[in-house]
């Protein structure tokens, strides 16, 4: 019996050994509040840090507000992604590897979910973020700041940093000559008495004025490079692949954009439209090839692209069929041409082209979007995205318009300029102006809801010249306008020619744009391009 006993008592003693060999072999999970400092401002949401493997996760919500308003955590996917100026980076929830650029990389903190919350893995981004993490335990404090952020040289000894604006609060820390601490700036507290400081220990506190005595040090970011041409553009797009409307070589002119390539399936394909003999022509006379990426010609455009924009797995397919395509012809841009989406995903118009343009920038190949005055397109967010976006001044009035107008009053287009600029923050230097070729022939009865053709430039000064129409001057719309009747019947035109373009041209040149794209290609007149060339500056 006492054997037994003796035996049970060895396999208990084992049980709990092994237990605790066990408990200590755990990953370690820390789960707290931490007072959490971004760039000097003390973040007010409930910041429930983790700390794993020495590591530090930062719940997403919090992310998205105060460090990386484009991080996306795509649902479906379960899959976290980062995107800046020339990086894509996507993680799977707890897996050692993650896709930079569309390949795999180790991954030393992956992302993980607690009770619904998807936590980012702050300490593995900290070089994509370019930001120092530092983690107090001490004073339960998380600060981070930009690693550009300029440290300053202490002059003086003894220097108190107190946790609070009062002598009486906690002493943090001693601060004495040649220590080197951020001074945040008046943005962060704009205090007659005291500083807001950070030290290399990580402390965040507060010192008065009197007691400090700094020498600044200068510390550049990186120069990022824009990915753009160095004159500015004068593009065009053209439907079809005709020689003779692409024509011979025109120095006014340095992009072409050929409609090659609509979107064909859900799963992100494209129809190729693409003619050799154009292709060569078109380098031939010197111009750079942006074809256009499209859903005009897709049918069921809207549905389709919903479906496209809603899955991961389809859009990255969509960009590497993209990326496949600019290598096949050795293209020089893209322009991305996607119309009719629904007004509540715009967030994933956005997202697209956010996954696309570090991929391109890598091959140097330059992303235009078109851009419109829908509920569909986030301006601000996709210009911030791509190289240019190009700005569709036209079709202020169209086909299904209530009253005769003018396609593209110079009124209009300079008030959408600068509702671009100046409410949606758009740089002037990737903002190009799209410009009609075309205008429309209204014809109204009295009665019903006018009607409208639209009419070339060349066929314009035809019908004017048929019924000797004399031009008058509409200052509102800054073009030249003929009106007749023919019977009960009246008939009004908004010309577009010399003048109007020239009107066009001095509003990039007033606005510092950068530059033209007209649509399209075999409406202009024989000298459209030269007045460009010759206005442009």
């Amino acid at each position: 019996m006492k054997k037994i006993l003796n035996f049970i008592y060895c396999l208990i003693l084992l049980a709990i050994v092994a237990s605790l060999i066990y408990i200590a072999n755990i990953e370690v999970t820390k789960k707290e509040d931490y007072t959490l400092v971004v760039n000097g401002d003390n973040i007010l949401y409930k910041n429930e840090i983790l700390v794993k493997d020495n590591g530090v996760y930062i719940p997403y919500d919090t992310v998205k507000k105060v460090i990386d308003p484009n991080i996306f955590y795509d649902e479906v996917a379960n899959k976290l992604i980062v995107t800046t100026y020339d990086k894509v980076i996507k993680f799977n929830e707890n897996t050692s590897k993650k896709s930079v650029n569309l390949k795999y990389e180790d991954c030393k903190y992956p992302f993980i979910r607690e009770n619904n919350i998807v936590y980012v893995p702050i300490t593995e981004l900290a070089d994509v973020y370019e930001i120092d993490v530092n983690l107090n335990e001490k004073t339960k404090m998380l600060s981070i700041d930009s690693k550009y952020t300029a440290y300053q040289k202490v002059l003086n000894n003894n220097i108190n940093l107190y946790k609070k604006i009062d002598t009486k609060s906690d002493l943090l820390e001693k601060i004495n000559k040649d220590d080197e601490i951020i001074v945040y700036g008046k943005e962060k507290l704009d205090h007659p008495r005291w500083y807001k400081v950070k030290t290399k220990s990580g402390n965040v506190g507060y010192i008065p004025k009197v007691d400090l005595k700094a020498e600044e040090k200068n510390v550049k970011p990186k120069e990022i490079k824009a990915n753009k041409l160095d004159e500015k553009v004068v593009m065009f797009w053209q439907q079809g692949n005709s020689l003779e409307v692409l024509g011979g070589k025109n120095d006014a002119i340095n992009v072409a954009s050929p409609d090659w390539f609509d979107l064909s399936s859900t799963s992100g394909d494209f129809k190729d439209k693409v003619s050799e003999n154009y292709l060569n022509k078109a380098r031939e006379n010197g111009y750079k090839l942006w074809p256009m990426f499209s859903t005009v010609n897709t049918p069921n455009a809207k549905s389709v692209t919903s479906e496209l924009l809603n899955s991961e797995t389809s859009r990255e397919n969509a960009i590497k069929n993209i990326l496949s395509i600019v290598d096949k012809y050795k293209l020089d841009g893209v322009n991305i041409d996607f119309e009719n989406m629904k007004d509540d995903e715009k967030h994933l118009f956005t997202q697209f082209i956010r996954e696309l343009a570090p991929l391109l920038r890598e091959k140097n190949v330059i992303l235009s979007c078109d851009i419109y005055f829908v509920k569909y397109i986030e301006r601000d967010r996709v210009a911030e995205a791509c190289d240019y976006v190009i700005l569709m001044g036209y079709d202020q009035h169209w086909s299904g318009s209530s009253v005769s107008g003018s396609v593209s009053e110079i009124s209009w287009v300079e008030k959408n300029i600068n509702y671009l600029l100046k409410d949606f923050k758009v740089k002037p230097e990737k903002l190009i102006l799209g410009i009609p070729f075309y205008t429309k022939l209204w014809e109204e009865d009295g009665v019903n809801k006018p009607v409208s053709k639209n009419m070339s430039m060349p066929a314009t000064e035809k019908y004017i010249q048929k019924y000797k129409l004399s031009k008058v001057w509409d200052e509102k719309a800054g073009q030249n306008y003929v009106e007749h009747k023919i019977g009960s019947k009246t008939y009004k035109l908004w010309v577009e020619d010399e003048a109007s373009i020239k009107q066009r041209v001095e509003l990039v040149n007033k606005y510092s744009l950068a530059g033209v794209s007209a649509w399209q290609k075999r409406f202009e007149s024989d000298n459209a391009f030269s007045v460009i060339k010759q206005n442009l500056k």
